[in-house]
């Protein structure tokens, strides 16, 4: 059982898409965890706290059921789900405008996504780094948001995503002729998407 197109939803924010997808066989423990994660962070998206909220509780307990011998790739399980848990729980506490919560929470899954080993693709299915840059740029940080989406690019390469953040990032601190350098970095690199990016999206 495979809930990829799940985590591709999450990604793109498809958040309808998500929770019309039927809960997997229990027996699947890491599916059923990562159906929960993506259930989270769609209410979330959706503004629904209470949902949300019953949502992390239920991934805390689909969780409990993955032992450590499971594996997603070459990382332990628990492991992997763990980051799925703290970015679910940021994306609950921005959707009750708690940022201080939200940025501890994807904070911690960055540091705990550094940690993973490196496969391909990787076992997260998105660098958070973005999730966090975005935050920060949403809460008015030009400067942390700057910092961060930085750090993400020399992970990832010419990540479409980051360099965006990064753009915005340097708009709002008027730091106009950088921005426009990054802005044809950008656009190089976004130039076959058809997905429109936007600070609220990241």
């Amino acid at each position: 059982l495979t809930v990829e197109p799940l985590l591709v939803y999450v990604r793109f924010g498809k958040w309808d898409e998500i929770l019309a997808a039927k809960q997997p066989d229990p027996s699947y423990t890491i599916a059923t965890a990562q159906w929960r994660y993506a259930r989270a962070c769609a209410f979330a998206g959706k503004g629904d706290v209470a949902n949300g909220e019953t949502e992390l509780k239920a991934l805390a307990e689909a969780r409990k059921r993955v032992t450590s011998e499971q594996m997603i790739g070459l990382n332990p399980a628990p492991t992997v789900l763990e980051i799925a848990q703290l970015v679910a729980t940021g994306r609950v506490a921005e959707a009750k405008k708690n940022f201080p919560g939200a940025i501890g929470a994807f904070t911690h899954a960055v540091t705990k996504q550094d940690q993973l080993a490196y496969d391909e693709p990787p076992d997260f299915h998105f660098p958070v780094r973005e999730a966090l840059g975005g935050l920060w740029l949403r809460a008015n940080e030009a400067s942390e948001a700057e910092a961060v989406f930085r750090k993400d690019l020399t992970k990832n390469r010419r990540n479409g995503r980051s360099l965006y953040g990064l753009w915005q990032s340097l708009m709002m601190q008027k730091q106009n002729a950088e921005a426009e350098m990054v802005r044809l970095q950008y656009e190089a690199a976004w130039k076959h998407a058809d997905v429109k990016l936007t600070v609220e999206g990241l």
